[in-house]
Parts: C-alpha cells; sequence; structure tokens
C-alpha cells in the first residue's frame, strides 16, 4: 500500500479510484463468491489479495478511457445531487461517538446548540465521527485573538469550525 500511497500523492485521487477499480476488475475475474454479500466478498478477497503492488498498479494504470476530468466531473454532480438532496446520504450515526449522548457533550456551546451539533454531525465523515466533539476555543473564554486561536486548536486534528454572525446566522468551516 505504501506505493499506492506514494503515486496518490505524486499523481492525485485518480490513482485511488484507479486501483479500487483494479481490484473490483481482478475480483470478478477470481471470484466466484456465494455470500448474501457482495461487500463482505469483496472485503474478504481484499484481505486475501495476492497480487504483487507492482502488478496491482499495472492492472489499474491499464484501464484505459479513464481519465482525471472524468473523475472530477463525476465527483461534482454525485457532490451537487447529494447536496440538493437527489442522492440519500449514508450519513454518520444519528448519535455522538462513544456513546454520548447530546446531555453528556462537554463544554456546551453557545454559538452552535446540541440539536444543531447532532444534524451537522449526521454530514460528516465517518473517519471523524469516530472522535468525540470537544469545545476547545470559543471567543467568551479566549477572545478573539486570531494567534490564540490558531494557538488552542494546533494540537487538534480535524477541527470544526462554527462562526455565529451578528445577525444570529451560523456557518460551518
Amino acid at each position: 500500500m505504501v506505493r499506492v500511497m506514494d503515486c496518490f500523492l505524486m499523481e492525485g485521487v485518480k490513482v485511488l479510484y484507479r486501483v479500487a477499480i483494479g481490484i473490483l476488475y481482478h475480483f470478478t475475474k477470481m471470484e466466484t463468491f456465494l455470500e448474501a454479500s457482495v461487500a463482505t466478498a469483496v472485503s474478504e478477497h481484499v484481505r486475501s489479495l495476492e497480487l504483487s503492488p507492482a502488478r496491482l498498479m499495472k492492472k489499474a494504470f491499464a484501464i484505459r478511457n479513464f481519465r482525471s476530468a472524468e473523475i472530477k466531473s463525476v465527483t461534482v454532480k454525485t457532490t451537487f445531487d447529494m447536496k440538493s438532496n437527489k442522492i440519500p446520504r449514508s450519513g454518520s450515526s444519528d448519535s455522538l461517538p462513544a456513546s454520548k449522548g447530546p446531555l453528556d457533550i462537554p463544554n456546551s456551546s453557545r454559538t452552535i446548540t446540541v440539536k444543531e451539533l447532532l444534524g451537522l454531525w449526521q454530514w460528516l465523515p465517518a473517519r471523524i465521527t469516530m472522535q468525540e466533539p470537544m469545545l476547545v476555543y470559543t471567543t467568551d473564554e479566549d477572545g478573539c485573538s486570531l494567534s490564540t486561536f490558531y494557538h488552542k486548536v494546533e494540537a487538534y486534528e480535524p477541527t470544526l469550525l462554527v462562526l455565529k454572525a451578528t445577525s444570529g446566522e451560523v456557518r460551518q468551516n
């Protein structure tokens, strides 16, 4: 996988799509599965994959007519469709991680309510929602200094920044 990551860092997301399609192509050629779930069968196939990184990359880059522009176009269209609710998002779980209930969230914020946080939580990727939310910086306690903000949040990653305008409008970035 180091080679895949190296190629990804050099050439971008196209490499990940190509490798995924290469693995699926290899799966369809090698696997005759009788399981109820295709996802389970593919997962087992990947765990027992006996392709060398060189062969996997060779198969991945042998796929014709698979350009970055096409990948970008499909990504933009899918993102637009998801935002306009044409495609339902699987979303993360409806609740917070580690069995945290809405009342157990430490350091509640005046900027965002628990209900808004739970709504926002559903739109975040699973890798982010596996962590517990934590209030790190607030202008009420830490002031309005940008350097203080950077100093407080530098140790936390990923970071979700929620801003509230004087008109009451809330923005998440």
